[in-house]
């Protein structure tokens, strides 16, 4: 299964675990680039909900996953 499948075959659950600290992850993501500079600009400035917010993150890495794994197969 590729990791674009797990990650959404689980979301609900990453959802739940991501709004406890989403600062928190929001950093670690960045810090273990799974999202590109300006998607942290964009995100860490943000006036949304901690849901609105956990969602926009969670669009940002599986963008970032698709894009490195079309790179790796091409």
């Amino acid at each position: 299964m590729a990791a674009k499948d797990i990650l959404r075959s689980n979301k609900t659950s990453i959802v739940e675990t991501l709004c406890a600290d989403y600062k928190l992850i929001l950093n670690k993501a960045d810090e273990n680039k799974f999202i590109t500079r300006d998607d942290y600009g964009n995100l860490e400035y943000l006036c949304l909900s901690h849901l609105q917010y956990v969602l926009q993150l969670r669009v940002s890495v599986l963008d970032s996953l698709i894009s490195f794994q079309d790179v790796q197969e091409g």
